[in-house]
């Protein structure tokens, strides 16, 4: 049993001979701290005219969007350029490969 409430959590890195030393004070709130509960973590900065919480929800947003609507589009166009040229080597008629690519992206999104 702990004599009093748990303080902190204290965890250090090491890269080199740079050791750095984070507290996240659980119980009291420092201005040397970061931590997603503090207010000023939801200040808007001047610099900027951005909190760090918009901040990190546009990094979020966008990795959202990326991996939801860009990566499926990514690998559609490479499946029809893949389409693209017969087995001779020879360019296909533009139709006929969107076709190609098409029906095997409809048969397993996932794969293709």
């Amino acid at each position: 049993h702990f004599s009093e409430p748990f303080q902190f959590i204290a965890t250090s890195f090491s890269f080199s001979s740079i050791s750095i030393r984070h507290k996240l004070h659980l119980h009291s709130v420092q201005h040397n701290t970061m931590s997603l509960f503090q207010s000023d973590y939801f200040a808007v900065s001047p610099k900027n005219g951005l909190s760090q919480f918009q901040t990190m929800t546009a990094y979020l947003g966008g990795s959202a969007f990326q991996t939801v609507l860009d990566n499926p589009v990514t690998a559609y166009r490479q499946l029809v350029q893949q389409y693209a040229k017969d087995a001779a080597g020879k360019a296909v008629d533009p139709t006929i490969a969107t076709a190609e690519a098409t029906a095997i992206f409809k048969a397993n999104p996932a794969a293709a």
